[in-house]
């Protein structure tokens, strides 16, 4: 969509006789061209960025007076998993989200939960390029 939207901006048009694919792929490179040179992020790589520091604030917050981070801390995967073996009411969700996804990236570099790794702001930050590879492919 954003490309698409760049492309507008940019009045790229179609060549003469130029076919609908070709002319789809010479105008999206050119639109993520001109967002490199501005040191745009397309929105996936954005969303990906903040979603992981928003997790890491949020893993770092205090239990006892943010809720939010309550809400992380309580309704963790561990808790999810033990839960999964009850009886429940068969329109429960099943887990997913932050603990499924991150987890499953760090917990074989790290060998740790991914909320005992971003208690340190420096690990944690540097695990970000690696993650927005991992999470674009």
């Amino acid at each position: 969509m954003l490309l698409c939207m760049v492309r507008r901006v940019l009045k790229l048009g179609r060549h003469a006789g130029e076919p609908w694919l070709d002319f789809e792929i010479r105008t999206r490179q050119l639109a993520k061209q001109v967002l490199h040179e501005q040191s745009l992020d397309l929105w996936g790589l954005c969303y990906l960025r903040r979603l992981w520091t928003y997790a890491g604030h949020m893993a770092r917050g205090d239990v006892r007076t943010n809720v939010a981070s309550n809400i992380l801390y309580t309704l963790d995967l561990q808790w999810w998993r033990e839960e999964r073996h009850r009886v429940r009411h068969p329109g429960r969700f099943p887990p997913t989200g932050v603990d499924r996804v991150i987890d499953a990236f760090l917990l074989p570099l790290t060998g740790q939960p991914w909320k005992i790794v971003a208690q340190n702001r420096q690990t944690w930050a540097s695990f970000l390029p690696r993650w927005l590879v991992h999470a674009s492919e």
